[in-house]
């Protein structure tokens, strides 16, 4: 790719992230825009988190190439690592203490899990991450991290001040809520539905936030390098 030459690049509109990826591509001297029905896509690099059926045939059409970057490796991970700090900066927000010294619980090993438990570790907190396989728990005891199956959290739980969720599935329900200390802090960080009994929550007057899209709204201009950098090695790789 040469800068100020085609192709050009034509994004899906979306929240802040597309508005700074569109000017940063820009800044890059590319040509860049924003979808819509009347769009020319010829020799065009398509931007979306995922292409539906739709898209790749209007793409296929009009002799353009699809970057869905979502799925990449290297995307997830440099959105998780937001996500983690991001997901700090809401829990500094949100409690009553600060992290060092505080009891926080980890529910879940994947990206985001391993960075928020590491990045939580080095601010002085005390955490424990939760996990199903070993294997997981063995990456995070490699890393520093107490780790034990997810089945051990009640244990902890009745000592938590914060407890981040990562699971995208039920494992907070009310009978794990009501375990939770006076004054405790909840963050679920699953996409939705989420892994905890919000209606319990709100009911046992916990504080809970379903705290969904982190990077876009409290990070858009670093989730958008992200994003123009999983681009540029989709390109490189030929990853269309």
């Amino acid at each position: 790719m040469k800068n100020g030459k085609e192709p050009y690049f034509v994004l899906q509109p979306g929240d802040a992230r597309q508005e700074l990826l569109c000017e940063l591509l820009r800044g890059d001297g590319y040509t860049a825009c924003f979808i819509d029905e009347k769009s020319d896509l010829r020799g065009a690099y398509i931007i979306a988190p995922a292409a539906s059926a739709e898209l790749r045939a209007r793409a296929e059409t009009a002799g353009a190439r699809v970057l869905a970057y979502a799925g990449r490796e290297d995307y997830l991970l440099g959105n998780a690592e937001i996500t983690a700090e991001c997901a700090i900066c809401l829990a500094i927000e949100r409690s009553r203490a600060v992290l060092c010294g505080s009891r926080t619980a980890v529910m879940g090993g994947g990206r985001i899990g391993r960075l928020l438990a590491v990045k939580l570790r080095a601010l002085g907190a005390c955490v424990t991450a939760y996990a199903r396989r070993s294997e997981t728990r063995r990456e995070l005891a490699a890393l520093g991290v107490a780790a034990e199956d997810i089945a051990a959290a009640d244990d902890a739980l009745p000592q938590a001040d914060i407890v981040f969720n990562t699971v995208p599935a039920m494992v907070l329900p009310e009978e794990r809520l009501r375990l939770l200390p006076r004054g405790a802090l909840v963050l679920d960080l699953a996409s939705r539905p989420g892994g905890t009994d919000f209606a319990a929550a709100e009911r046992l007057g916990i504080n809970c936030v379903h705290a969904l899209a982190l990077p876009g709204r409290l990070a858009p201009l670093s989730a958008a390098r992200e994003i123009r950098a999983a681009v540029y090695n989709m390109i490189k790789e030929g990853d269309f």
